[in-house]
């Protein structure tokens, strides 16, 4: 399944079609619809990628929920105190 990502996304070389091709094979691949997609990285340049990608993975770990279940009693303590000071 190599071929179902290589593509060449160098500046010279864009093809909207290619590339929307190789977005809809991948999806298809995985089983995922546009709907179901909430980002999507395209890799002109590598480190922006990068960039890019890490701050997805950071948004994901600091979820509410993540968060809550992580800090719940840092989270009890302080709303204890904040409604101690009211």
């Amino acid at each position: 399944h190599r071929d179902l990502f290589r593509i060449d996304l160098r500046p010279e070389a864009f093809d909207r079609e290619e590339v929307r091709s190789l977005i809809e094979r991948t999806a298809k691949h995985y089983g995922i619809t546009e709907a179901e997609a909430d980002y999507l990285v395209i890799n002109y340049v590598f480190d922006t990628a990068l960039i890019e990608l890490q701050a997805i993975i950071s948004a994901l770990r600091l979820r509410t929920g993540r968060q809550q279940a992580a800090h719940t009693a840092l989270l009890s303590d302080l709303l204890t105190s904040e409604t101690a000071k009211l």
